[in-house]
């Protein structure tokens, strides 16, 4: 079964500022966040280097699930028999439209949440793949009527936040927040300066230094 693993390098306050300006926008150049927080190029590559190769980051694009048509979200509570746990377990994990799951203590033994298009979709679900687990003993379905809050990124922790570079604060993740943002580092790495652009064509996006 899966468990939660320790981290074998612990981040420190640099790492952090580095995953907090990606956050806002994850196709910044080297250049550019090496700019934004005082620190050289080669520091900033070789630390997203390590955050990635320890996954304690990756950079993509996130898609949004209700407008891209997923707008029916299911949380179903699985109870499996005693001697099939580990087994039920596999076969959730191979359902595409399971996007979380868990193993939990209380009255389930796992938890899942589910998105799909149609409510015939939820109901292929749980008719089609979930009815048909061998291990399956009980499964209890909750419609979401509403989602109040689904978030995407996870925020600093609080002794990071406060050592944010000064001047420096968290811009919205909208496309507008995130051409602004860019702007303003494009800026204090010497975009108005034609030099500093020919010196910065030969950078490229992260990770690739």
């Amino acid at each position: 079964m899966s468990q939660i693993q320790k981290l074998s390098y612990h981040p420190d306050a640099i790492d952090w500022q580095i995953v907090d300006a990606l956050k806002d926008f994850g196709r910044r150049t080297n250049t550019e966040l090496a700019s934004e927080l005082g620190i050289n190029e080669t520091t900033v590559r070789k630390r997203i280097a390590r955050l990635l190769r320890e996954g304690l980051m990756n950079v993509v694009a996130v898609p949004n699930p209700l407008k891209m048509g997923y707008t029916v979200v299911a949380l179903i509570g699985v109870t499996a028999a005693a001697n099939q746990i580990e087994q039920v377990e596999r076969a959730v994990l191979k359902i595409p439209s399971v996007r979380y799951a868990a193993m939990t203590t209380g009255s389930f033994d796992f938890m899942l949440e589910a998105w799909f298009v149609s409510s015939d979709d939820l109901r292929l679900f749980l008719v089609e793949e979930l009815g048909k687990i061998p291990g399956v003993v009980r499964s209890e379905t909750f419609h979401v009527l509403k989602l109040i809050k689904h978030l995407s990124d996870w925020g600093l922790p609080d002794q990071v936040s406060s050592q944010r570079p000064a001047g420096r604060t968290r811009t919205a993740t909208t496309p507008e927040g995130q051409e602004r943002s860019t702007s303003a580092a494009r800026a204090r790495a010497g975009g108005s300066n034609p030099q500093a652009r020919v010196a910065r064509r030969g950078s490229s996006p992260n990770g690739r230094g």
